[in-house]
């Protein structure tokens, strides 16, 4: 692996966390970075950063603060329009999103940014791309007094913000999360993959996921339709949903949706009864289902989801993810946690792979929550080789159920690259 290099002493405990936002893209001969610096002070806001880096080398140019934010829920998202804006929404825990763009080829000068339009409210999570057109289209949680909903917008170039659509609602009051994803086609198909993860208690504490679904909309999101190409009536709800995988009795994890070079959606879903889990592509003509082969699946992967995705210029899929290094079921916050990548071929997917740790061993502090560089309009990175830029959060977690996401707790914020693996 290649030597990664520091982009913040100051991060957030969950500096990269959620990985549904797009945090590392390439505009012209910029490497365009977002994540969540920690608050300086008890009592002070979140810092939503904008980074600029060298695409070849990964020397960073600049950072940016663009927003602030309540708690460590509030990393950006950020999305490119074909012609070169390039779009960043600050994330909220349960408030106003705040969406501003940029046209000038140097994002690091805080004039060359348009003023702060909020989106919201009651929002947290905002999954944000953009089609061949220049339309954005975002997905987000709103915590409704009522049902928790997962609500679709759009905003057409050099127009304004939609009003919410409800895609989907919790079948039960309280605490909810849909870990929602988006992903757009060069044909501009909109993928949206989705989870119902709630309890008849409402606490999050006793929440599980039960149920994954995939709907997809190729009309710019007029209309939304399900597996076998039917229209979903909306919202879905857990009785009309018709999820790829479920589970009766709860415990899955759904991840990010990505893309490989046909425009085929792929997504890992943890499951019970699949230790490191399963890879499902989400074809028109329907959906296939695959237990990774072996090296993989020493990796009990059911008490994480810090992991992600992508798809290289040879269409070959790369999976990194934070485990114990010993491959023990291991929570998404624990000390131990370390990163490990393997590559998939698609077109082989039971067949042995080799998965190597890309982080040290070091039992007291987390390397986690790894994030890829995202695309446009297609699973194919924009890299010509499959030496895919990603970053990562090295620190421990103070918030969560029952914890203090407003910490101030400091964590190092790291940019690194994939070596070219042996073709």
């Amino acid at each position: 692996m290649n030597r990664p290099i520091p982009l913040s002493t100051g991060g957030s405990d969950r500096a990269t966390g959620y990985d549904l936002s797009c945090k590392i893209l390439r505009r012209g001969q910029d490497l365009i970075l977002g994540w969540l610096d920690a608050p300086r002070h008890a009592g002070g806001m979140a810092r939503v950063m904008l980074g600029v880096a060298d695409p070849h080398t990964g020397a960073l140019r600049g950072t940016l603060c663009l927003a602030e934010g309540i708690d460590n829920h509030c990393g950006p998202a950020l999305a490119l329009e074909p012609g070169g804006r390039l779009h960043f929404m600050s994330g909220a825990h349960h408030g106003d999103f705040l969406h501003r763009w940029c046209d000038d080829i140097d994002p690091l000068n805080p004039n060359h940014w348009s003023n702060p339009d909020a989106v919201g409210p009651r929002a947290s999570y905002p999954s944000l791309v953009c089609d061949p057109e220049g339309t954005l289209h975002l997905a987000y949680r709103e915590s409704n007094p009522d049902r928790w909903r997962l609500v679709y917008r759009q905003r057409p170039k050099a127009g304004t913000w939609s009003p919410p659509t409800c895609l989907a609602q919790s079948p039960t009051a309280g605490y909810s999360h849909f870990m929602q994803s988006m992903a757009i086609d060069a044909a501009g198909a909109i993928h949206i993959v989705f989870q119902f993860h709630f309890s008849e208690t409402g606490h999050a504490a006793d929440c599980s996921t039960y149920a994954t679904v995939h709907i997809a909309a190729r009309d710019g999101g007029k209309t939304w339709r399900a597996a076998g190409g039917a229209t979903a009536e909306l919202p879905i709800t857990m009785d009309s949903a018709q999820p790829f995988v479920q589970s009766p009795t709860g415990g899955m994890r759904v991840n990010s949706v990505v893309l490989d070079a046909s425009g085929v959606p792929w997504v890992h879903v943890v499951h019970p009864d699949h230790p490191c889990g399963l890879l499902c592509q989400l074809r028109e003509s329907g959906v296939m289902v695959t237990a990774p082969g072996s090296g993989l699946d020493r990796f009990d992967l059911r008490g994480g989801r810090s992991l992600d995705m992508a798809f290289d210029g040879r269409n070959a899929l790369h999976f990194l993810f934070a485990n114990h290094p010993q491959g023990d079921p291991t929570p998404w916050f624990d000390p131990s946690l370390e990163l490990h990548h393997a590559v998939l071929d698609p077109a082989n997917l039971s067949a042995s792979v080799t998965v190597r740790p890309i982080t040290r061993e070091d039992p007291a502090t987390a390397s986690w929550l790894p994030v890829f560089e995202k695309t446009l309009c297609t699973g194919q990175s924009m890299a010509a080789e499959n030496n895919l830029w990603y970053m990562w959060t090295q620190g421990n977690n103070l918030g969560g159920i029952g914890g203090d996401n407003a910490n101030t707790l400091k964590t190092r914020v790291w940019l690194s690259r994939l070596s070219p693996s042996p073709t």
